[in-house]
């Protein structure tokens, strides 16, 4: 039920970047699911999903408060179809598909991990067409959502260790943790010495 992850979605502009492929949960939250229900698939609603809990490191960050579109509705009753516990039945009780700037967000009313693609499809959220998936789960969806995954097509973060953002570390020789590639660069990640696919995710 913690919104860390989804905060920063949000806030990163993902589902603006990517429209309706950017994908969250299982978000625990019966009250907003509830109301999902209530408003009806095409209605808008305005409230906080979410909720803070204490964690080791403290409070997580406070629900997210916004204006969501209900995109669809389930009544959280599905059978798991991945490799772990296949054929297993599942009710997390009334669920919905919000959508806020573009992020689809899977509210259930049952606690439960995101081990299974399913779970998302319950909602009508399609994983395989997604570019991004906010997954809340330990080690358990790995056997389920592996096969999905892009193991290569990933952008390092802007990360300086020690020179502020503000220099161009490249000509100050200060440390940079991770460092972008470019297609003319033998030293560093790019498509032509097969660091990653040259398209779909195993065509080197």
């Amino acid at each position: 039920n913690t919104t860390g992850l989804l905060r920063e979605f949000v806030a990163q502009g993902l589902g603006l970047r990517f429209p309706h492929r950017v994908a969250f949960g299982l978000l625990f939250d019966p009250e907003t699911a509830q109301a999902a229900h209530a408003a009806g698939v095409g209605a808008e609603i305005e409230r906080a999903i979410g909720k803070s809990v204490p964690t080791y490191a403290g409070m997580s960050p406070d629900p997210l408060f916004g204006r969501f579109t209900v995109r669809a509705l389930s009544d959280g009753r599905t059978v798991l179809t991945g490799p772990m516990m296949t054929g297993a039945p599942v009710n997390l009780g009334p669920s919905a598909c919000l959508e806020i700037d573009g992020v689809l967000i899977a509210v259930v009313s049952g606690k439960a991990q995101l081990l299974d693609r399913v779970l998302l499809s319950m909602v009508g959220i399609d994983a395989s067409h997604m570019q991004v998936i906010g997954v809340k789960s330990s080690n358990h969806f790995r056997a389920d959502f592996t096969p999905i995954a892009s193991r290569w097509n990933y952008d390092f973060p802007d990360y300086r260790r020690y020179a502020p953002p503000t220099l161009n570390v490249e000509n100050t020789g200060g440390d940079v943790q991770f460092t972008k590639g470019r297609w003319y660069d033998p030293f560093n990640r790019n498509k032509f010495k097969g660091d990653y696919p040259i398209f779909g995710k195993q065509n080197f």
